[in-house]
């Protein structure tokens, strides 16, 4: 997910507004993960995809989006931060703060999801802090 935004962090919870090309999609694609890919479209079993070899399955505009370093190939890397993007849903949260690792399940206190703009940080009302 792209951060366009800034979080607000203001004692707990923490506010983030997280945006992404196609987080509003009701369904999410399953992209396969990078071996499977190289099987299908690596004809020249160079571990890694040219613009040539991706053609038959995405337009040359996604290609430009995706290939990150501007080398003209597809990577391992570049693969795995097209997946997450994919992934990825457009919401506005509230996280408690503290933890480690993988706090989804534990500190997140809610999620709204609709009429997002993509690069609206949240604002916090002078003397007053909404966690506390």
């Amino acid at each position: 997910m792209q951060q366009k935004t800034v979080p607000l962090i203001d004692g707990d919870p923490i506010f983030v507004n997280g945006w992404e090309t196609d987080g509003d999609r009701p369904q999410r694609r399953e992209i396969p993960e990078f071996p499977q890919i190289l099987a299908r479209y690596d004809r020249n079993h160079d571990g890694k995809l040219s613009r040539d070899e991706m053609r038959q399955s995405n337009s040359a505009e996604w290609f430009a989006d995706n290939d990150l370093n501007h080398d003209g190939y597809i990577d391992a890397g570049e693969c795995q931060l097209y997946r997450a993007r994919t992934a990825s849903e457009n919401c506005l949260v509230a996280i408690r703060a503290g933890g480690r690792g993988d706090v989804t399940g534990s500190h997140v206190l809610w999620r709204y999801r609709k009429a997002l703009p993509n690069t609206s940080s949240p604002l916090l009302p002078c003397g007053r802090n909404p966690g506390r």
